[in-house]
């Protein structure tokens, strides 16, 4: 009874939850050809609940995680694995104008935390496991199970292999 309780608060009252539901119903209408121009409505929703800016082009696993979705960038071909974790002021799209057509966009992969304000930019790919701490400014790849911090970021710890 309580955890039935419990997980009809978080689908009523927490933001993640809502800003994960308005992302996919905007989704499925994006992917579908005769209601293409109705994702506006569930996008439009987001923008002025949450003032994110989530493109439903982009590839967002049901799992991911907004603990504070305010402020919020993500453009249209990132594609974000399970279980990661995203806090408010993040960007993460293509780096300069024209690579979105070329799909220029990065690639986040399970298990990472973006913690507030970071930057995520261009055409890399954000290993599993990875912490990107406050304010980080990534543009270029790094290995796997490593925290990336500054502008521009650099690995301060040694990656450790499982």
């Amino acid at each position: 009874m309580k955890k039935t309780l419990i997980k009809l608060y978080n689908a009523v009252f927490n933001p993640s939850y809502g800003i994960t539901r308005y992302y996919r119903c905007s989704r499925l209408l994006h992917l579908n050809k005769s209601t293409k121009y109705l994702r506006i409505l569930p996008w439009l929703a987001i923008v002025r609940k949450y003032n994110c800016y989530i493109s439903p082009k982009s590839d967002i696993h049901p799992s991911t995680y907004f603990p504070h979705p305010t402020g919020i960038v993500i453009g249209d071909g990132v594609e974000i694995s399970e279980n990661c974790t995203i806090y408010q002021h993040v960007t993460i799209g293509a780096r300069k104008r024209g690579d979105g057509k070329k799909n220029l966009y990065p690639k986040i992969k399970e298990n990472t935390t973006i913690y507030a304000g970071s930057v995520i930019i261009g055409d890399i790919t954000i290993e599993r496991n990875t912490i990107v701490a406050a304010n980080a400014v990534v543009t270029k790849s790094f290995p796997a199970n490593c925290v990336l911090a500054g502008a521009p970021a650099r690995p301060i710890n040694k990656p450790t292999q499982e």
